[in-house]
């Protein structure tokens, strides 16, 4: 293997890392979005049912 072939292998490598984190990144961030919706939905229905009683 060239230098040139193991500078490109590792450049390669290193965008898919990068791509793999972001991915994992952006994953983070629509759970955090889900888990909002899904705190402000209970509370909103707690809310609801205190009232109902």
């Amino acid at each position: 293997m060239t230098g040139h072939e193991f500078l490109t292998i590792a450049s390669r490598l290193k965008e898919q890392f990068y791509a793999a984190e972001e991915h994992t990144r952006l994953l983070g961030e629509e759970d955090k979005r889900c888990y909002a919706q899904t705190s402000l939905f209970g509370m909103a229905s707690g809310a609801e049912f205190a009232n109902a009683m």
